[in-house]
Protein backbone atom coordinates (compact mmCIF):
# COMPACT_ATOMS: atom_id res chain seq x y z
CA UNK A 1 0.00 0.00 0.00
CA UNK A 2 2.78 2.61 1.04
CA UNK A 3 4.44 2.10 -2.06
CA UNK A 4 1.14 2.40 -4.12
CA UNK A 5 0.63 5.89 -2.29
CA UNK A 6 4.02 6.86 -3.33
CA UNK A 7 3.92 5.81 -7.17
CA UNK A 8 0.52 8.53 -6.81
CA UNK A 9 2.87 10.89 -4.90
CA UNK A 10 1.50 10.60 -1.42
CA UNK A 11 3.20 11.85 1.57
CA UNK A 12 3.66 9.20 4.13
CA UNK A 13 4.06 9.91 7.53
CA UNK A 14 4.60 7.36 10.45
CA UNK A 15 4.57 6.47 14.15
CA UNK A 16 5.38 4.13 16.47
CA UNK A 17 5.07 0.09 15.34
CA UNK A 18 3.72 1.25 11.82
CA UNK A 19 7.12 2.88 11.22
CA UNK A 20 8.78 0.09 12.45
CA UNK A 21 6.89 -2.15 9.86
CA UNK A 22 8.01 0.35 7.04
CA UNK A 23 11.49 0.12 8.56
CA UNK A 24 11.47 -3.76 8.36
CA UNK A 25 10.17 -3.59 4.69
CA UNK A 26 13.33 -0.89 4.02
CA UNK A 27 10.85 1.91 3.29
CA UNK A 28 12.58 4.42 5.20
CA UNK A 29 15.82 5.00 3.30
CA UNK A 30 16.47 7.06 0.21
CA UNK A 31 16.89 4.63 -2.01
CA UNK A 32 13.17 3.45 -1.47
CA UNK A 33 12.67 6.86 -2.05
CA UNK A 34 14.75 7.00 -5.64
CA UNK A 35 13.03 3.09 -6.60
CA UNK A 36 9.34 4.01 -4.98
CA UNK A 37 7.77 7.53 -5.52
CA UNK A 38 6.44 9.08 -8.43
CA UNK A 39 8.45 11.82 -9.90
CA UNK A 40 6.80 14.47 -7.93
CA UNK A 41 7.40 13.64 -4.82
CA UNK A 42 10.85 12.09 -5.79
CA UNK A 43 11.72 15.58 -6.97
CA UNK A 44 10.12 17.43 -3.22
CA UNK A 45 12.19 15.18 -1.20
CA UNK A 46 15.24 15.30 -2.87
CA UNK A 47 14.81 19.16 -3.03
CA UNK A 48 14.50 18.51 1.03
CA UNK A 49 17.09 16.03 1.57
CA UNK A 50 19.70 18.03 -0.74
CA UNK A 51 18.71 21.33 1.40
CA UNK A 52 19.38 19.65 4.33
CA UNK A 53 22.78 18.43 3.27
CA UNK A 54 21.87 14.89 3.03
CA UNK A 55 23.41 14.61 -0.50
CA UNK A 56 19.62 12.68 -1.98
CA UNK A 57 16.51 12.38 -0.83
CA UNK A 58 14.69 12.10 2.07
CA UNK A 59 13.24 8.53 2.92
CA UNK A 60 10.01 7.58 1.78
CA UNK A 61 8.35 6.94 4.82
CA UNK A 62 9.60 9.75 7.43
CA UNK A 63 9.44 8.23 11.22
CA UNK A 64 7.72 10.97 13.42
CA UNK A 65 8.62 9.12 16.65
CA UNK A 66 6.65 6.78 18.85
CA UNK A 67 3.14 6.09 18.83
CA UNK A 68 2.46 8.43 21.32
CA UNK A 69 4.05 10.73 19.15
CA UNK A 70 1.52 11.08 16.66
CA UNK A 71 0.53 14.62 16.83
CA UNK A 72 4.23 15.20 15.13
CA UNK A 73 2.82 14.16 11.56
CA UNK A 74 -0.07 16.57 12.07
CA UNK A 75 2.46 19.40 12.85
CA UNK A 76 4.39 18.06 9.58
CA UNK A 77 0.94 18.11 7.53
CA UNK A 78 0.13 21.28 8.38
CA UNK A 79 3.81 23.09 7.98
CA UNK A 80 3.66 21.68 4.31
CA UNK A 81 0.11 22.74 3.67
CA UNK A 82 0.65 26.36 4.91
CA UNK A 83 4.29 26.41 2.83
CA UNK A 84 2.34 25.31 -0.15
CA UNK A 85 -0.20 27.93 0.58
CA UNK A 86 -3.03 24.78 0.15
CA UNK A 87 -5.68 23.67 2.66
CA UNK A 88 -4.72 20.87 4.81
CA UNK A 89 -7.50 18.59 3.02
CA UNK A 90 -6.22 19.04 -0.76
CA UNK A 91 -2.85 18.03 0.51
CA UNK A 92 -1.88 14.56 -0.74
CA UNK A 93 -0.11 12.97 2.57
CA UNK A 94 -1.26 10.29 4.30
CA UNK A 95 -0.10 9.17 7.96
CA UNK A 96 0.03 5.55 10.25
CA UNK A 97 -0.12 6.13 13.73
CA UNK A 98 -1.75 2.57 14.92
CA UNK A 99 -1.47 1.94 18.72
CA UNK A 100 -2.07 -1.56 20.60
CA UNK A 101 -5.48 -1.33 22.27
CA UNK A 102 -7.98 -3.89 23.74
CA UNK A 103 -11.38 -3.52 24.38
CA UNK A 104 -12.12 -3.10 28.09
CA UNK A 105 -15.72 -3.35 29.42
CA UNK A 106 -17.17 -0.69 30.99
CA UNK A 107 -17.95 -1.17 34.71
CA UNK A 108 -21.62 -1.59 34.49
CA UNK A 109 -20.81 -4.81 31.66
CA UNK A 110 -20.62 -8.05 33.35
CA UNK A 111 -17.55 -9.55 34.01
CA UNK A 112 -16.26 -6.96 35.85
Amino acid sequence: MAKGLARRNVLLLATGCGAGAFARHGLLTPQATLEYTGEGLKAVLTAVGEAAGLGGPLPLVLHMGSCVDNSRAADVAVAVANKLGVDLDKLPVVASAPEATRKRPFPSEPGL
